[in-house]
């Protein structure tokens, strides 16, 4: 797992990471371990909007690391559903088309020896997926897209 020294107040904390999820996270300071529950998970917004025009992959690719180029989405204003960690996709639970629950399923992922359950963040449709099992991801990647419900009124 990783360690860091954190400072709070002028004084040292060593602080390993065993266990993080989309959920909650295991940490162990100073000895002592703490599960946290994380309400937001990766980097803060830019407020730039980072859309890339992906070409489609007519060859179905080999599981395995690939250096094909992936967007970077802002997850804030879209469906994107992003990689938290570095990793490996061991499961894929949907494909396009799928219709998706908030709290859903989406993916396995093996990093830093734990499995990860990469989950959807909203209800919706799978409008694009990213990567297949057997793929190895960097961190921010983002892993599929998800379309958000049409709104409607009563």
């Amino acid at each position: 797992m990783r360690e860091y020294v954190l400072s709070i107040e002028g004084k040292d904390y060593k602080a390993e990471v065993k266990e993080i999820t989309s959920e909650y996270a295991r940490i162990l300071v100073n000895e002592k371990e703490y599960n946290i529950k994380i309400k937001e998970l990766g980097r803060k917004s830019t407020g730039i909007p980072l859309v890339k025009r992906v070409e489609t992959v007519t060859e179905e690719p080999k599981p395995g690391k690939r250096e094909i180029e992936k967007p970077k989405i802002n997850s804030i204003d879209s469906g994107a559903i992003k990689a938290p960690l570095p990793g490996l996709i061991l499961e894929v639970f949907m494909k396009v088309g799928d219709t998706v629950k908030a709290g859903q399923d989406l993916f396995i992922m093996e990093s830093m020896k734990m499995e990860n359950q990469i989950q959807a963040t909203h209800d919706g449709t799978v409008e694009k997926i990213y990567v297949n099992k057997g793929d190895s991801v960097a961190e921010d990647d983002v892993l599929a897209e998800l379309s958000r419900p049409m709104m409607t009124t009563l």
